[in-house]
């Protein structure tokens, strides 16, 4: 009887150091895994370290655009634009543009292109001075006309026009690009050299008149068109709903074929027959980057086509964010410079720290950054021999606990039971010892700090 309640009394011991040491094994594996969130990126762009929820609108976006391809179709990302793009680096506008016209094997005269950044004020041009064919494009600055009567009381949404309210007459003309419901708009206009002088004041600066050419035809400029979305973006309040349409219209052609990434309110032309001999494909619009951009391209039917434009309108939408990226990567570099022209000069009481190739060691009261990377890698390379004697002493609990167990069931002599308790002494030593090891851990573990710290050095006088 006496010999079975010692068996169950070591069994029980064995059982809770061998608890005890479970629990080290434990901590030391939850204590150096990260968390999603702290000092790691989150996978796929989700969870708390992203900033985003799964099966979010941005999630769900990017999705989408992966889906499509297309050039420059990739998915969103938190990620600054990457530096070093070959098609941008040390390159023009003009030279970007003309490569993708050798890239699409593309004439450059069948081509009119106006580009404005809505932040910055970047204005390019290719052939933006040449008249072209405006097909449906005459509906923007046509609604305009008559949304700015709408937000100057002359008269309303309701006002019925020929036989339907302007605002049906409006979402026609420029969601569906309906041809009859604009003519009606036409008309009510007046005769064609009045038409042109109502839209003349969205197409063109307040102190340039009209030419002759613009008011008796039918064509305009990019430069004109890039004028009248200008306007447009900067007092979308003066023009009820019409950004609102022009969001509306075809989602997935034209300028948004396979430009998903980004927002674009864009209206489209196109003829088959415009009487001058030429077919035109045509699209207008702001691309709502996070610099949003204005972009007109014009182009003939046999050099022109719906991906032409979407691919066009991709690679502007990547040459804006690329332009961005760098122009904060400078602002950063302006804005430390900043900061060390701005460090106080010593005064009496500071000693000027030595040049790095001198030999004296003089203190200084400037706070100066230190960079904790090489303490980081010391103090990792101290802990090297501190995890092996732990593992050791772990596998050595081990061995320990088991052959005391195994005695302890086994052993027949009273031998064996002196053996198990041997065993089970060592056990309790080696949990004293990782005790002893995780507190001097606990001690000597820095507090917790960021990549630089700021120190200050006294001088003599000041203590």
């Amino acid at each position: 009887m006496k010999t079975r309640f010692f068996r169950i009394t070591i069994l029980l011991i064995a059982l809770c150091l061998f608890l005890s040491a479970g629990s080290f094994v434990y901590a030391d594996v939850t204590e150096n895994t990260p968390e999603i969130g702290a000092g790691t990126e989150a996978v796929d762009g989700l969870g708390p370290g992203s900033g985003k929820e799964a099966g979010s609108d941005d999630d769900n976006k990017s999705e989408e655009a992966f889906v499509l391809g297309g050039i420059g179709a990739f998915p969103e990302s938190d990620e600054p634009y990457p530096e070093g793009d070959a098609r941008f680096e040390g390159k023009t506008w003009k030279q970007i543009t003309e490569e993708f016209f050798v890239k699409r094997s593309i004439n450059p005269d069948t081509v009119g292109i106006g580009y404005y950044n809505t932040v910055t004020g970047e204005e390019h041009y290719h052939k933006g001075d040449i008249y072209r064919n405006l097909a449906s494009l005459y509906k923007v600055p046509l609604n305009m006309y008559y949304a700015e009567k709408v937000h100057n009381g002359e008269m309303t949404m309701d006002d019925v026009i020929g036989y339907i309210s302007y605002g049906e007459l409006q979402k026609y003309s420029i969601v569906y690009s309906n041809n009859e419901q604009s003519e009606i708009l036409l008309e009510h206009t007046g005769t064609h050299e009045q038409y042109r002088s109502a839209i003349a004041a969205y197409l063109f600066p307040e102190d340039v008149e009209p030419d002759n050419t613009f008011i008796t035809g039918n064509m305009v400029t990019p430069e004109q068109l890039v004028t009248c979305l200008r306007r447009l973006y900067n007092e979308p309040e003066k023009f009820p709903d019409v950004l609102d349409c022009m969001k509306q219209a075809e989602p997935e052609n034209f300028f948004a074929f396979s430009e998903r990434r980004y927002p674009i309110a864009h209206k489209y032309g196109s003829s088959m027959n415009d009487g001058y001999g030429l077919c035109t494909l045509n699209d207008m619009g702001i691309i709502y980057t996070d610099d949003p951009f204005i972009l007109v391209m014009m182009t003939e039917w046999t050099t022109g086509s719906v991906q032409t434009l979407s691919e066009y309108c991709s690679l502007m939408c990547d040459y804006t964010m690329y332009k961005k990226a760098q122009r904060e990567n400078e602002s950063e570099n302006h804005s430390a410079l900043d900061s060390e022209e701005s460090t106080p000069p010593p005064d009496g009481n500071t000693c000027v720290s030595p040049a790095p190739d001198t030999e004296q060691n003089t203190p200084a009261t400037d706070k100066a950054p230190v960079s904790t990377e090489s303490g980081t890698k010391s103090q990792e390379k101290s802990k090297a021999p501190g995890k092996l004697l732990k593992t050791i002493l772990i596998a050595l609990f081990a061995a320990c606990i088991l052959s005391a167990i195994a005695l302890l069931i086994f052993g027949k002599s009273k031998s064996h039971r002196l053996i198990a308790g041997s065993l089970i002494l060592a056990c309790c030593v080696t949990v004293l010892i990782l005790l002893s090891l995780r507190r001097d851990k606990a001690e000597t573990s820095p507090a917790p700090s960021s990549t630089s710290v700021e120190t200050e050095m006294i001088t003599p006088s000041q203590e």
